[in-house]
């Protein structure tokens, strides 16, 4: 530009505030519409892209504010034969379907992505639950054999002993039982 443009500091401070405020409020509502799988969630992210696209104007119109272009000020890339007017409409309307279009991809990839991760969450969940059901089996059965095992231990020398007094106990009745018939 001849002459050179001359900015409001004060104006072009608050654009940047604007920006980074905006880029803030952007992350926030995207890590928060992210989680919420509501059927209300479509109604919020347009919602919130109004608010994103009232913010980047903010920002813009308060940029363009804060330049002052002097009377009679000439562009030097127009005058030295630059590019013309439909040429740069063609240039920067092909570098925002570009990025649109890749926003587009990356959307649908996190969509996809973010339903896969979901699926995988609710197979972890399953397979979570069914390893806990089979340990609390596992510590049932085991409580249950070592209860048998105490068992045996405490009853085992007692029904030992008893097999052995039932088998002495016919020899010992079939003793006093000749004994008697002898003496008749």
């Amino acid at each position: 530009m001849s002459p050179p443009i001359s900015y409001d500091l004060l104006l072009f401070s608050l654009s940047v505030v604007i920006a980074i405020v905006a880029s803030l409020a952007a992350l926030l509502i995207a890590f928060r519409l992210r989680q919420q799988l509501e059927r209300f969630a479509i109604l919020a992210k347009l919602g919130s892209a109004g608010v994103m696209g009232c913010a980047i104007s903010g920002m813009h119109y308060t940029g363009m504010a804060a330049a002052h272009f002097a009377p009679g000020s000439i562009c030097m890339a127009a005058a030295s034969g630059g590019l013309k007017q439909t040429t740069l409409g063609l240039v920067i309307g092909g570098f925002a379907m570009a990025i649109m279009s890749v926003t587009l991809i990356l959307s649908a990839l996190d969509a996809h992505f973010g339903a896969r991760n979901a699926r995988l969450a609710s197979s972890l969940q399953l397979a979570k639950d069914a390893a806990e059901a089979a340990l609390s089996e596992n510590k049932r059965i085991t409580a249950e054999l070592r209860a048998a095992q105490s068992q045996l231990v405490t009853t085992g020398p007692r029904s030992r002993h008893g097999r052995d007094r039932q088998q002495r106990t016919p020899h010992v009745g079939n003793v006093l039982n000749s004994v008697t018939y002898r003496r008749d």
